[in-house]
């Protein structure tokens, strides 16, 4: 039953042969789309400076009120604000600083 769909196919194949080299085109095409794609989201979610990672950090404030705060809860707000970011950079602590703060 395989043989006679694979001589089927052979014989399609012969009558048409501008369809099928379009049809392999489309199909190369397509996988190298999605080829591409998965190595650019394999690259891009990596670590973008491996050999200083170790030696960066981010500061975390808390800028939201004291009502309702308990010791040990996480910061609602993961961006400073303009007003942090600047007081940080005045304050020359680090050899190497950038400000990074959220923009609305």
């Amino acid at each position: 039953m395989f043989s006679y769909y694979f001589f089927l196919g052979v014989r399609s194949l012969r009558r048409n042969p501008a369809l099928t080299a379009l049809m392999v085109l489309i199909l190369a095409i397509g996988v190298a789309a999605s080829v591409s794609t998965l190595t650019i989201l394999h690259v891009m979610s990596g670590d973008p400076i491996p050999h200083k990672s170790a030696r960066l950090f981010a500061p975390i404030l808390d800028n939201g009120p004291k009502e309702g705060y308990t010791p040990g809860d996480k910061p609602e707000d993961h961006q400073l604000s303009y007003k942090d970011v600047m007081n940080l950079l005045a304050s020359k602590q680090g050899e190497r600083r950038t400000g990074l703060y959220w923009i609305s």
